[in-house]
């Protein structure tokens, strides 16, 4: 291991900061960011069923 952070965490971390983000670099940060984003969505969808 090299160390004791992560792209995911970096990206949870600027997510804190409720503002847009523009021009995401590197695209390792950028996959994260949108890695996180999908799982986001998948929790906000509405549920099939009651």
């Amino acid at each position: 291991m090299d160390g004791g952070w992560s792209w995911a965490g970096v990206a949870g971390l600027l997510v804190t900061f409720d503002a847009d983000l523009s021009e995401v670099r590197p695209p390792e940060l950028r996959d994260a960011l949108l890695r996180i984003g999908r799982r986001l969505q998948r929790v906000a969808a509405p549920a099939d069923g009651p």
